[in-house]
Parts: structure tokens; C-alpha cells; sequence
């Protein structure tokens, strides 16, 4: 997903996120580029924290990466430079394909 960002692949950005998800198609626009990418080990989470249910998996996977915005497209809600972050996936079977449904810090 990182990858298809800083590519600016927005195909693929889309195509790794859930349905409605914030933040595919809008970060994909507006990053510039994303460098010093470092993903850190995800954590397994109770699926019901998000809005999930059983057979549901959820994993959060924490990212430490430095932020540059497209020039006018900052909206203010992320400064530039090092950034702590994070992705919420989702999958409904141990044979689905991860997807992201949340980001954020936390």
C-alpha cells in the first residue's frame, strides 16, 4: 500500500482498501512522497475494538515513515516530515486477502 502511494498507483491503493475506507484514493493525490519507510511487526486485534465480528480477523500494523505533501495539497491534518502511523486490516477467513479499513495514529 506504502509502495502504490509513493508511486502515486492509485489503482492499487484502491484495490488494498475496503470499500469506503478514508484516505486510498485522497492520500494517493496528495502525497508527494513517502520516504524511510519502516513497517513495524503488526499486532493481532479483538475484532469487536472495530465494529468487527467472528470469523472477522483484524491487525493492526504500526509504520514510522517521512512525509512530503504534493505542493497545495497538505489539508492541514498531517505536517510533513516523521510521521508515526498506523493500518487497520481486516479479513473474514484465513484464506481472504488482508484489506485496510482505518488508519490513524494510536
Amino acid at each position: 500500500y506504502l509502495d502504490a502511494l509513493n508511486a502515486h498507483d492509485c489503482d492499487t491503493a484502491a484495490a488494498l482498501t475496503v470499500a469506503g475506507a478514508e484516505g486510498g484514493a485522497r492520500w494517493c493525490r496528495d502525497v508527494a512522497s513517502l520516504k524511510n519507510v519502516d513497517v513495524r511487526d503488526h499486532f493481532m486485534e479483538v475484532p469487536e475494538y472495530s465494529g468487527h465480528s467472528a470469523p472477522d480477523e483484524v491487525a493492526h500494523v504500526p509504520v514510522k515513515f517521512d512525509l512530503d505533501w504534493r505542493p497545495f495539497h497538505n489539508d492541514g491534518s498531517m505536517d510533513e516530515g516523521a510521521t508515526t502511523w498506523g493500518y487497520l486490516l481486516v479479513r473474514g477467513s484465513v484464506d481472504a486477502p488482508w484489506r485496510i479499513f482505518d488508519q490513524g495514529v494510536g
